[in-house]
Order: C-alpha cells, then structure tokens, then sequence
C-alpha cells in the first residue's frame, strides 16, 4: 500500500508541475494570431556579457498591424532596452520582426531593430535562434525596417541562446 501511494504522489506532482506550462501553450496557440513570444538568455559577442531578451509580439495580418514589445537588459541590470514592435512576418518556425527604440540606457532611443527569430522546439538551448541588427533612425531607419521584414532579410548578427525559450506561432 506504501509503494502505490509513493507512485499516486509522484504521478500527481509531475503532472502539477508539468500542465502549468501546457496551459500556456495552449492558451497561446488557440488566440488565433500569428506572432512570437520568448524569453532567453543569450551570450553578447562583448567581453562575454550575457544579456537577457524577452519579446511578445503578435499581428492579425502581416505587415503593419504587429503590436507588441521587445526588452533586453543585462544580467546586473545596468542596462536596458524597450521596443515597441510595429513589423511581423511569420513563416513556419521562423519569424521576421522590427520596432523602434523607445528606452535606452545606452542612447539608442529613436533607432529601428531588426529580429530574425527561430522556434527549434523545446528546450530552446541550442535548438532556437535569434538574429539581431540595429538600423538608423526615424523615416529611412523604419523603411529600412519594414523592407527587411517583407524580404525575409537575415540580420547582421546571430547570439547564442544559452537558456530559455521562443514560440513562435503562424
């Protein structure tokens, strides 16, 4: 009788621990939009600095109508960085995103970031990427924005997911 109790416990404590995660998922796939969401940690090509990025984006239609945020920040916490995220394009488990700097501790307010973004599975260490380049300012640093999100462009540079994970849904 021990034996079977031990077994109910541990069957009801990995399913606990499990469906938390499920129901996100689910939530997130029947919403009915395509669109991206993670959050990872990703090691900056500088001094070996890992930053943290996470992102939530989501669009009825490709194109203009994406809404969301993106936000990297150091490990301590000394710098940050908002996005609000205008551009998306979603084919598969690759997504193309872009959005204008609104916070910047390090000055990059008004500056276009362009995001490429691949969902390889779960967990998303070495199985999910994330491209990243920064463009110019204002009218010609959004036209640059949009036109590499609709031509599928590959970003300048590629971080290394070290934990984490990015959803992306068409």
């Amino acid at each position: 009788m021990g034996i079977k109790r031990i077994v109910i416990v541990v069957w009801v404590l990995t399913v606990a621990a499990f469906l938390p995660s499920r129901v996100r998922c689910a939530e997130y796939a029947s919403s009915g939009e395509s669109g991206v969401r993670g959050k990872v940690e990703v090691s900056a090509p500088v001094m070996g600095e890992h930053r943290r990025i996470e992102l939530r984006v989501s669009g009825a239609e490709e194109g203009d109508s994406a809404k969301g945020w993106l936000r990297l920040w150091s490990a301590d916490g000394s710098r940050e960085t908002k996005v609000d995220m205008v551009y998306l394009r979603v084919d598969g488990e690759y997504a193309w995103l872009a959005g204008e700097c609104k916070e910047d501790t390090d000055g990059l307010q008004g500056r276009w970031v362009f995001l490429a973004v691949h969902d390889g599975g779960e967990p998303g260490r070495l199985v999910d990427h994330i491209w990243l380049e920064w463009l110019g300012e204002g009218a010609e640093g959004r036209a640059d924005a949009k036109s590499k999100v609709e031509n599928l462009d590959t970003p300048a540079e590629s971080k290394s997911i070290e934990s984490g994970n990015i959803e992306v849904k068409e």
